[in-house]
């Protein structure tokens, strides 16, 4: 028996050892390229918010940068409305509404969306997140509900002010929260590591994104 018992050779622990490097290397390269995709579609919002603020003070009227959940690829767009005295819709359909409420508030989105074109200066056409990134949540200080389907829309105003808000987007590694405060002209970027569960990867985003938004609510 202790004949036998030879062990590992040489040659089988420097296979063992390329194979966990192997793996290693690629379970990191996967990480920082999540994470580069992740700031890279943060910094073409961040882009769309800065000139969305210079936008609505140059023009004097209300400007916003509009989300759309359902298209694909999901996209967004600068996109110019009517003065300070339009009225801003109500918040938007999220998780829970009823189907009279989702039925009324798509009828608020129609009409207000026929006030508003987008803004040819910024681009010709809306434009599309990044590769692998998806846009998972939306709320805002005039939609204060977690939006996740449908559209969301972050006002400017001709004040120079802008409306609080949180857009959280996400990679099958982890979720970025994009803070946005009313007067600074500086956003704040959240990580969150996404835990590995038995469930399906729009459920893990649902529940990291209610925990983000419910931590955003507790700071404003």
């Amino acid at each position: 028996m202790l004949k036998n018992n030879k062990g590992f050779s040489l040659l089988e622990i420097l296979i063992a050892l390329a194979l966990a490097a192997l793996m290693y290397g690629l379970f990191t390269y996967t990480s920082k390229d999540s994470r580069s995709k992740l700031n890279e579609a943060a910094d073409n919002i961040e882009k769309a918010i800065r000139f969305g603020q210079d936008e609505s003070s140059l023009r004097n009227s209300i400007v916003r940068l509009n989300f759309l959940f359902d298209r694909e690829p999901q996209e967004y767009g600068v996109e110019a409305g009517p003065d300070e005295s339009f009225i801003l819709p109500s918040a938007i359909t999220s998780e829970g509404d009823t189907q009279d409420e989702i039925e009324k508030e798509k009828k608020q989105l129609e009409a207000t969306n026929k006030r508003f074109s987008l803004v040819k200066e910024f681009d010709e056409k809306n434009k599309t997140l990044s590769e692998r990134v998806t846009l998972v949540g939306f709320a805002s200080s005039q939609q204060e509900k977690l939006i996740t389907k449908m559209q969301g829309a972050l006002y400017f105003y001709p004040s120079g002010e802008k409306d609080n808000a949180i857009i959280i987007l996400g990679t099958e590694e982890e979720l970025l929260a994009l803070i946005v405060d009313p007067f600074s002209i500086e956003t704040r970027r959240v990580y969150r590591t996404l835990e590995k569960k038995q469930e399906e990867l729009t459920t893990i985003w649902a529940e990291t994104a209610k925990e983000l938004f419910d931590e955003w609510i507790k700071e404003k």
